[in-house]
């Protein structure tokens, strides 16, 4: 959908006379910043690729509107298969540096998790094996070698029987810290899921080094073997993403580190 065509359906919510500016950085869809002159929002264009990268817009319709009332979340305005439009948020991109910051962060996760929703038809669970195996039939892998090692990774890893809401997205462009509070902004791959995964995906997403990962680790406690299996399957998940969502670089280099890293653990 053209920006002239979701601003004229959402003129009943936004009013007609607003400036827009394009918000930067988004990888996936197109983002606008809209302002009326009263409020301010935040209007993402869906890309229509989303089902090639794993993403269920019913599934994220489903979550938003179920934690849409809590603190660390986004204010949905309007939500359908086109858009998604919220309230801004004012605030600065957060990037845990320290150990106090990696406390903000564990609060947050445990926050995340503890949320109850229940996977159905119109939420499915998300499993990262699953979620690869997808990402890999929409991208050419014909190196056998790498192929037998996710195969095999994907056979070792158990999914576990007890769910929690996890966000899986973790990253600094995708958490703005609000005066004190911490908000979540982008939900597109949220769904029921290994908690742990959740944790690999904030680890990885945020680049922490060891001794923030070993902090945040304890903080969550959380076992090594577990959470090598899920490092080593979100690198991956993370690196056929990049090669679904801009084919023509390829991502060979970073699948064959891959490969190097975690051959022989």
């Amino acid at each position: 959908m053209k920006l002239h065509q979701a601003l004229a359906q959402l003129r009943p919510l936004i009013g007609s006379n607003v400036a827009v500016r394009r918000t930067p950085n988004a990888l996936t869809n197109t983002c606008y910043q809209l302002d009326n002159g009263k409020h301010r929002y935040s209007l993402r264009l869906n890309n229509s690729q989303a089902f090639d990268l794993g993403i269920s817009r019913m599934r994220e319709t489903v979550i938003l509107t179920h934690v849409s009332a809590e603190p660390w979340a986004v204010e949905v305005v309007d939500i359908n298969e086109h858009w998604l439009l919220t309230k801004w948020i004012q605030g600065t991109t957060f990037r845990p540096n320290s150990k106090k910051e990696i406390e903000q962060l564990a609060k947050l996760v445990k926050h995340v998790h503890s949320c109850q929703i229940q996977p159905n038809d119109t939420a499915p669970p998300l499993n990262v094996c699953e979620q690869i195996e997808h990402l890999l039939t929409h991208c050419h892998i014909e190196n056998n070698v790498i192929l037998a090692l996710i195969k095999d990774r994907c056979l070792r890893y158990k999914f576990p029987e007890q769910l929690t809401l996890c966000f899986h997205d973790w990253h600094p462009g995708n958490l703005i810290q609000e005066t004190e509070n911490l908000i979540l902004i982008d939900w597109e791959y949220a769904a029921s899921g290994d908690p742990v995964v959740d944790i690999a995906c904030l680890m990885s997403g945020f680049q922490l080094d060891e001794p923030l990962r070993r902090y945040l680790q304890d903080s969550l406690q959380v076992s090594d073997d577990h959470l090598e299996s899920a490092l080593c399957l979100t690198e991956l998940m993370s690196i056929l993403w990049y090669q679904v969502r801009f084919p023509d670089h390829s991502r060979m280099n970073d699948l064959l580190a891959w490969q190097q890293s975690w051959q022989n653990r």
